[in-house]
């Protein structure tokens, strides 16, 4: 973890994950700060798993395919 008075950066490193579990990650993102990033992550994603995670996002990509008519 890199983390100064403005920012904070995470890098997650797997090494040798052969025969483990799928292994779920969530991130809360933010361009303005750290505090927006975890309201982000609450709002949006906590309470929801992969697959529904995956669902949304397919059925907004169909959504904007649509609207943009192809």
């Amino acid at each position: 973890m890199v983390k100064d008075d403005k920012h904070e950066v995470a890098v997650l490193r797997f090494i040798d994950s052969k025969g483990v579990e799928p292994l779920e990650v969530k991130a809360g993102f933010s361009f303005v700060s750290i505090e927006n990033a975890q309201m982000n992550l609450k709002a949006e994603m906590l309470n929801k798993s992969f697959a529904q995670v995956a669902e949304e996002a397919d059925a907004a990509w169909e959504a904007s395919c649509r609207w943009h008519g192809t």
